[in-house]
């Protein structure tokens, strides 16, 4: 290509001396651009392949990176939301506990255990209220005590269990009869009040 490039730039006296050594340059030269243009051509065309090729396994690469991350993330979702449902169930049932020893404790404050009936406490605190009513609207309370005759000869000679049971019945019957302001068991004496 050199050699032909020279013929031609050699100029006209040159090559009218040597006509057929000017047109085997020209078409040398022809023949040599058109395969460099072809090579050209060609690199291109693999450079844009290579190229392609490369753009796509990047692609890919990242969509793997990208599905993999995505599955990831959904996991991580999936465990948080696992870990929250079970947390607001257990604060749930502790709500569930502590409202049911609440309860349990009020009840157990101001009730007696075995009868269910009110205890001293309730009972005075209940007993004022109805007497401060009555004074108020001008009318009366009752008081009345019911004592069981013999109980402590029932509980030694049946048993602690069958006298809890007499003192069950006896304050269920009694509470059932008077519709009371309160009701208080001591021992073997159980006290009612009536507006």
């Amino acid at each position: 290509l050199i050699p032909s490039l020279l013929l031609l730039t050699a100029g006209p006296a040159w090559s009218a001396d040597h006509p057929a050594w000017t047109w085997g340059a020209v078409i040398s030269f022809v023949v040599a651009a058109l395969a460099l243009v072809a090579i050209r051509s060609a690199v291109r065309s693999r450079v844009a392949s290579a190229r392609v090729q490369a753009v796509t396994e990047a692609s890919k690469v990242l969509k793997q990176e990208l599905d993999s991350s995505r599955n990831a993330l959904g996991l991580s979702i999936k465990r948080q939301q696992q870990e929250r449902h079970r947390l607001q169930e257990r604060l749930q049932q502790e709500i569930a506990l502590r409202e049911t020893a609440q309860r349990n404790a009020l009840q157990s404050a101001h009730h007696d255990a075995l009868t269910q009936l009110p205890n001293r406490t309730r009972m005075r605190r209940d007993l004022s209220e109805a007497l401060a009513a009555a004074q108020h609207s001008d009318t009366s309370v009752a008081v009345m005590f019911v004592d069981l005759d013999d109980f402590k000869r029932i509980n030694d000679t049946l048993g602690h269990g069958l006298g809890d049971e007499l003192l069950k019945q006896a304050a269920a019957r009694v509470s059932a009869c008077i519709r009371s302001v309160g009701a208080e068991r001591a021992g073997d004496e159980i006290g009612l009040a009536r507006v």
